[in-house]
């Protein structure tokens, strides 16, 4: 296996802004101004330009998902290399109709459709995994992180680990007392490091155990504050080019977060393709890595797209 993706899945906003449903539980979100439909389409279109011109190939379905937060697909889906795919229950009703973004992007780009693991019979438990907000994935090594919170259902969790054939790591994640609603706030893991606030994990014995379990990979662990957390620079990605170039995307309020070191430490994996978001991350809580699901599945061997 492998970790990085060549291929990612965006949704163009077309009603993009403040979601009051997922605002209890994300406190990054604030109330954008009149016009943030047009500024988030704006920065959308070019981050897509961003990406493609890196080489990094992106579908973009034609959807009529009107949710304020359809701009964030990776909470709804994740695309597998043995080609199946997942569909993930999530906490705000009006996310839910997003996931028939599928059926587009199958026939908007002449797909076949794979096996799918329909997980969205939970939402009528109230129980809920947002997708690769809540699970960070170990491709190479079969390992899943995640961190619980009213999005991040351990049991289910452990439930999709056993059907994907992952080892499941969990833990539980704080900020101020309130637990950290999705898992890729707070960890990313690239080919050859991984970003932790390890800060954010209380239960000592438990932190320990996450560090060691990143460390056995191999990979440079890199700590974050708190702080940079909320300056999103957990909330980042490796991805790669159609030819094998590395990137590690970020926000523009994650780089300029980062110290000098940790942006040294993380340009030696890779070069770092910054995009500004920040009208999105204002009035959404979500940031680059979210507005972007990876395609590992047969999904991503189409050609001449």
């Amino acid at each position: 296996m492998y970790q990085l993706a060549d291929t990612l899945l965006m949704i163009r906003p077309v009603n993009f802004g403040f979601n009051p449903q997922t605002a209890a539980s994300n406190p990054m979100q604030s109330e954008g101004p009149d016009n943030i439909q047009d500024l988030a389409l704006a920065e959308f279109e070019n981050y897509v330009s961003e990406l493609k011109g890196a080489g990094i190939r992106v579908l973009v379905p034609n959807t009529d998902s009107p949710g304020p937060d359809a701009i964030f697909p990776n909470n709804w889906g994740s695309f597998h290399a043995d080609g199946r795919v997942v569909l993930y229950p999530m906490l705000a009703t009006n996310r839910r109709e997003e996931r028939k973004a599928l059926s587009q992007l199958y026939s908007q780009f002449g797909l076949k459709e794979g096996d799918t693991l329909d997980m969205t019979a939970y939402e009528q438990q109230d129980r809920f995994l947002e997708g690769t907000g809540s699970i960070v994935f170990d491709h190479v090594f079969d390992k899943a992180y995640m961190s619980g919170s009213v999005r991040s259902h351990k049991e289910l969790f452990e439930e999709l680990c056993a059907k994907l054939n992952y080892d499941p790591f969990y833990f539980e994640a704080s900020s101020a007392g309130k637990a950290l609603y999705h898992t890729n706030v707070l960890l990313s893991i690239g080919e050859g490091f991984a970003v932790l606030c390890d800060a954010a994990v209380d239960d000592m014995v438990r932190r320990k155990e996450l560090l060691s379990s990143l460390e056995s990979t191999g990979r440079q662990v890199i700590l974050i504050s708190l702080e940079q957390v909320s300056s999103y620079c957990g909330n980042i990605l490796q991805v790669k080019s159609r030819v094998g170039k590395p990137y590690i995307i970020m926000s523009k309020t994650a780089s300029s977060a980062f110290t000098e070191t940790q942006m040294e430490l993380l340009s030696g994996h890779g070069h770092i393709l910054e995009v500004d978001v920040s009208h999105i991350e204002n009035a959404s809580g979500g940031s680059a890595r979210c507005m972007v699901a990876e395609v590992f599945s047969p999904l991503g061997e189409i050609e001449n797209l």
